[in-house]
């Protein structure tokens, strides 16, 4: 299976409308995705309201283009996605700009949270079994995924895979936490593939990812039509094993990705950067382990949950900086224990016997007060 890697200049609009076209040709061009009068949902990265010259969200000139490739094959196209449920999703399309993007191209602009979802059965689900889809996601004819090149401070990197969590309800978004993302991620991946995954690494993000981390000016963009070949080149450019993200591990392990990847275009030492992630102690991550594991087997066998507990004891702490902290609540709100939440944000203190570990109230908290002790950035 081919994976293409294509140079662009970072501002230059020209330059990233014609390399991703001929990303998307090297590895078989729209028409190998799209046929005439096909309905394609195109799912870019715009979890909150971000800007992509920060690293955070998917770049609007690279969507545009992808957007018209797909009318230009006389194929319907639908920019959907589903941000963090705790925010507007109003004012994250308007944030980010993408509603004057669709208004202009004359396309729809698809909440997903809001969509009606349809339970499916995972395939060989391990820690989902069922899991809820949005329904214009699952009758489309094509997905077309737009993930932004970042790294992440639970999973290392978010890319084609993780970016799939977008389309599931926002309730469940938060639960898939629970009994392992890594697993979550391949369960999900396991029900619903994307047609054709290409990823933004114009403006890349390291350091403390998905949210707060620094910009990169890496100027690249990756395409290929399975989503884990894809996210496995992505790693390499970003100076990491595959293997080392236990999501990419795991999907290797289930035979999720290709026996062999020829990349193409740009070679993957042309455009390589050594990224800075957030790194934890070993000893932490095997109690980590071992405790989600341990969770997985009671939760089958009883229905409880005991890792929150487990993580109370050991596992990574979120402290709240009361100097920045705006007393906006959204930590509470995005708690996947709540109600009542592990974290009270009005008296800054999280009860660590509950906290799920799930560090969403750091990824999610707008103004950066939240912290994790043992977490830095090499």
């Amino acid at each position: 299976m081919n994976v293409s890697v294509m140079k662009t200049q970072i501002h230059d609009e020209d330059s990233i409308r014609r390399n991703v076209k001929n990303a998307i040709d090297l590895v078989g061009g729209m028409q190998s995705v799209v046929k005439p009068g096909d309905s394609v949902i195109i799912k870019p990265n715009f979890g909150g309201p971000r800007s992509s010259s920060d690293g955070a969200t998917t770049d609007l000139t690279m969507l545009q283009e992808i957007v018209e490739e797909v009318a230009d094959r006389q194929a319907t196209a639908v920019i959907a996605e589903g941000p963090f449920r705790q925010y507007d999703t109003r004012v994250v399309f308007k944030k980010v700009g993408v509603d004057r993007l669709a208004n202009n191209l004359g396309v729809e602009l698809v909440d997903l949270n809001d969509s009606e979802s349809v339970e499916v059965t995972v395939p060989r689900g391990k820690a989902l079994k069922r899991i809820k889809i949005a329904k214009r996601v699952l009758d489309a004819d094509a997905l077309i995924n737009v993930p932004k090149m970042k790294t992440h401070h639970i999973t290392k990197v978010t890319l084609g895979m993780k970016n799939l969590k977008g389309i599931l309800p926002g309730e469940q978004k938060q639960q898939s936490h629970i009994h392992g993302i890594h697993q979550a991620i391949v369960d999900i991946n396991k029900t619903i593939a994307p047609d054709l995954t290409v990823v933004d690494g114009i403006i890349a993000m390291e350091g403390v990812g998905p949210a707060f981390g620094d910009p990169v000016d890496l100027g690249v963009i990756v395409a290929g039509k399975n989503v884990v070949d894809v996210d496995n080149v992505c790693c390499e450019i970003m100076g990491i094993n595959p293997l080392h993200v236990e999501h990419l591990r795991i999907a290797a392990e289930e035979g999720l990705g290709s026996a062999e990847v020829q990349v193409v275009g740009e070679q993957v030492d042309a455009v390589a950067r050594k990224f800075k992630f957030l790194q934890e102690s070993t000893t932490y991550l095997l109690a980590h382990n071992v405790a989600q594991k341990a969770d997985r087997v009671l939760y089958r066998l009883v229905g409880k949950n005991v890792f929150p507990f487990l993580s109370g004891k050991f596992g990574r702490r979120p402290i709240i900086d009361k100097t920045k902290c705006a007393k906006c609540h959204i930590c509470e709100q995005v708690c996947i224990l709540a109600p009542p939440p592990a974290i009270d944000c009005s008296s800054g203190k999280i009860d660590y016997q509950r906290c799920a570990d799930c560090l969403l109230c750091m990824e999610q908290c707008p103004t950066n007060a939240i912290s994790v002790r043992g977490m830095t950035s090499r």
